[in-house]
């Protein structure tokens, strides 16, 4: 944990059996239960990005087949165009598009 960059205090509610979990994991990892909890949530989203990544890396590899059935080349009508509103609401819209757009 970088521990030059400013922090802000927030708080949550927890079972008080959660909290005394927390608290006998975090001890046993030699952590305080801020940093046993911050480490979770990172790898949580470290993960979710990571997930993101890999259906990229799997889309991008694709071909597409050399012919195109017809009812397929027909959904091509149903064409989306997102607003810039709509993929700044969506991050996981933003993430995709901002890959496929490089």
């Amino acid at each position: 944990m970088d521990t030059s960059l400013r922090t802000v205090q927030t708080a949550f509610r927890f079972s008080p059996g959660l909290v005394k979990d927390m608290k006998n994991k975090a001890r046993r990892e030699g952590k305080s239960v801020n940093a046993y909890v911050e480490n979770l949530i990172k790898k949580d989203i470290g993960t979710e990005s990571e997930r993101y990544e890999a259906i990229y890396r799997e889309l991008a590899q694709w071909t597409p087949p050399e012919k195109v059935r017809p009812e397929i080349e027909a959904l091509s009508s149903y064409a989306v165009e997102y607003t810039q509103d709509e993929i700044d609401a969506d991050p996981r819209l933003a993430y995709l598009l901002e890959k496929h757009c490089r």
